[in-house]
């Protein structure tokens, strides 16, 4: 066996290439292994993911792959894409939480594997190598592509598109340039027209910004007939929900869900010009503590056609959340790609040691430290907040691989060993995830008023909820559960003297506490939420 450069072994006939593909490997191995983690074993509990994966059953039940339903009534929120990937995953596992996760988590390996393949064809494998280490690195991205939830399926198809589209341009081939229309309609099957609005708008600066914004250059684009094709993707689901549900599907899609999330906050979601930004900041971490460097080495570098690109790409996209009324942490994430080979771009350079000196590469490293050792302070600071969480605090400490890693890789890039630091930072994050995944979240998840809540009702009897209601009983009860929206639905139920679980929300039922012949049989907090889930109960045999 001998030695390849920076530590790794290799045989004795491999080469440094071979050497960066054993890296690589690995890399995508952990990957996979971080994405995946423990998806089987932790409730479908988060609002959004709830509704989604109960969605996705209700559809797969119903036979029908054109309407969206939630508890049986029509769901408006989002097109089919994801809900098609988990009946997929229904069918393969079972209507459970493997089935509702597993193709979120290889959306997102999908994604990291496209970044480091687009960025090793303009910016070779070292760059490439760096731009995944970033995502993979991101433990705001492993949640999300633990999530039933369609971001992961719109991250992967927005900047596949994008990246596709790049290497048509470049190369000028029209079979790339058809591809991007096609992943382009998926992509608005999974969210809508903001994956039109975006790409265009991405696109439309790069050509302005090459010079070559023209007629001719429209032709060579293929947009008369990639058109086509994107319509041929998008067209026939879109028309059939309409005449399915007498046009309310899109009528409430496009002005609620879309203008409206746009034009003004949705659900308590807002927040000031720049949060987008801090988000972007604080879900790329650790490397995004090099992202101001790494934008000015950009912009020097910006006659790479990659980096250009990408520029644009993560520009639009954090300027148009901006933008929005509605803001939330996941919004903003498709631009990690990009910023991530504006990060590798960057990272591959500090092995020189002027480089280091002249983007105070160091200082990074240690405004990097603080935040590392903050973080399990800060976990355990939040749990204290909550009376449910707090007998968890000490699990905060399991978080110590963050400020571990952290502070040996500053060590390490001291002694001039830049890459064996990059692991070693990463590394504690990707740990810690890890831990999050098999040995944190399961703690906590004893803790959800759903898992407790079930335990409590006999699934067999009528179960009905009061105005509002935890969605994920949706998602483990496999029936409608009838809403009763006033003190008088609820009487007429009892007069009716059949046995019945009420679910409910602690603020919604002050007008029929009173009721004698509800008995509350449970009521707890609901996780990471204000909300209390109640749970009435209603026995004839005792009244």
């Amino acid at each position: 066996m001998t030695r390849c450069k920076k530590g790794w072994f290799i045989g004795e006939k491999d080469n440094e290439s071979n050497c960066m593909n054993r890296k690589v490997l690995i890399l995508f191995g952990v990957c996979l292994l971080l994405f995946t983690a423990n998806i089987w074993d932790v409730s479908v509990y988060i609002l959004d993911e709830s509704k989604n994966a109960a969605c996705a059953r209700e559809m797969m039940e119903s036979g029908s792959p054109i309407v969206p339903t939630f508890n049986y009534e029509l769901r408006t929120d989002k097109p089919p894409l994801h809900y098609y990937f988990m009946m997929a995953g229904y069918s393969i596992f079972g209507k459970n939480e493997m089935g509702a996760r597993i193709f979120s988590s290889l959306a997102g390996v999908l994604a990291v594997f496209m970044t480091f393949w687009i960025s090793r064809i303009f910016l070779g494998e070292k760059k490439a190598f760096y731009a995944a280490l970033v995502l993979v690195s991101s433990l705001q991205l492993a949640v999300q592509f633990h999530l039933a939830v369609p971001d992961p399926y719109l991250i992967c198809l927005f900047v596949s598109s994008l990246f596709v589209f790049l290497l048509a341009y470049t190369k000028n081939s029209k079979s790339h340039f058809f591809l991007f229309y096609a992943l382009m309609g998926l992509a608005v099957l999974t969210k809508g027209p903001m994956a039109i609005v975006l790409p265009g708008g991405i696109i439309f600066f790069f050509l302005i910004l090459k010079k070559d914004f023209n007629f001719k250059s429209i032709l060579r684009i293929q947009l008369f007939p990639g058109l086509l094709i994107f319509f041929l993707v998008v067209i026939p689901w879109y028309w059939a929900v309409g005449e399915a549900t007498d046009w309310e599907w899109p009528r409430e899609f496009f002005l609620v869900h879309n203008i409206g999330r746009f034009t003004g906050k949705m659900e308590g979601h807002g927040g000031p010009f720049f949060l987008p930004t801090v988000f972007v900041i604080a879900g790329l971490l650790p490397f995004s503590v090099f992202i101001f460097q790494a934008l000015h080495l950009a912009w020097k570098d910006r006659n790479n056609d990659l980096i250009l690109f990408s520029i644009i790409g993560a520009g639009v996209v954090i300027i148009f959340f901006s933008i929005s009324k509605t803001k939330l942490p996941s919004y903003p994430e498709p631009s990690f790609p990009f910023l991530a080979i504006l990060l590798g771009n960057f990272m591959a350079k500090l092995d020189i040691p002027e480089f280091i000196k002249k983007y105070k590469a160091k200082a990074s490293l240690i405004v990097l430290g603080v935040i590392a050792f903050l973080l399990p302070v800060a976990v355990y600071i939040a749990w204290g907040e909550e009376a449910d969480l707090r007998p968890f605090q000490p699990l905060s400490a399991l978080l110590i691989g963050i400020p571990i890693g952290t502070v040996w890789g500053i060590v390490l890039f001291n002694r001039g060993k830049t890459q064996q630091a990059f692991f070693s930072v990463s590394g504690g994050f990707v740990i810690s995830g890890l831990i999050l995944f098999y040995a944190i979240f399961p703690k906590l998840d004893n803790l959800s008023p759903i898992r407790n809540g079930l335990a409590k009702m006999d699934q067999s009897k009528a179960i009905l909820h009061y105005r509002s209601y935890n969605p994920a009983f949706s998602f483990y009860i496999h029936k409608e559960i009838e809403k009763l929206g006033s003190p008088q639905d609820v009487q007429k139920r009892i007069d009716e003297g059949e046995e019945f679980f009420l679910i409910s929300r602690k603020n919604d039922i002050h007008d029929i506490e009173k009721i004698n012949e509800l008995d509350k049989i449970f009521e707890q907090k609901d996780l990471f939420e204000l909300p209390y889930t109640v749970i009435l109960h209603f026995d004839p045999n005792k009244h």
